[in-house]
């Protein structure tokens, strides 16, 4: 018997055999809870975490693309200001060097050629236009470019050539805030 035959167009009804006679709940046999008559909850399959959906697979690709960005750009950052570094490991070395040095007119001499020869190989590191500044030329370029005043950067481009320079403990934090400063030459 076909049941979705046109000649059959009553609704799908089972058997006559199978079929039982409704009868009322009595209350004898009906049941005390009705949780009791509920279905357990049908839980679907846990849903795969892979393979991932396009979309995370372009989430991916551009985080990693974005980290690579970030990691390059700190690298060649850490590499480019290792002249700094250097430098300002230099000048703890310079500023150690003269405190244990007993004769104090030759070790402010020594200092102050050391710390002008320093300065100048920092800025020659990003300006080989300066390499000819001397004198009055190259105070002014020194006090442009950073935390040294016009009168620090006379006194220490001078005291290398005076008799009895001066102290030159007074010059050690301005140059090393200048070293710490120091981007190169600002172009005008």
């Amino acid at each position: 018997m076909n049941l979705f035959s046109k000649a059959n167009a009553q609704p799908y009804a089972l058997p006559p055999a199978q079929s039982a006679p409704a009868a009322a709940p009595s209350p004898a046999n009906a049941p005390q809870d009705p949780l009791a008559q509920l279905a357990d909850i049908y839980m679907p399959e846990p849903i795969e975490g892979f393979p991932w959906a396009i979309g995370w697979w372009g989430v991916l690709g551009i985080s990693l693309i974005l980290l690579s960005l970030i990691a390059l750009f700190l690298w060649r950052r850490h590499r480019s200001n290792q002249f700094k570094r250097d430098a300002l490991a230099e000048l703890q070395t310079i500023v150690e060097q003269y405190s244990v040095n007993t004769d104090q007119q030759e070790a402010s001499a020594n200092c102050y050629q050391r710390l002008n020869q320093l300065l100048r190989r920092v800025v020659i590191h990003k300006d080989a236009s300066a390499i000819s500044l001397t004198g009055q030329a190259w105070a002014n370029y020194l006090s442009q470019q950073g935390s040294l005043d016009a009168e620090q950067a006379q006194r220490l481009v001078q005291a290398a050539y005076q008799a009895q320079p001066e102290d030159p403990t007074p010059l050690f934090m301005p140059i090393e805030r200048w070293l710490k400063k120091y981007r190169g030459a600002t172009r005008a």
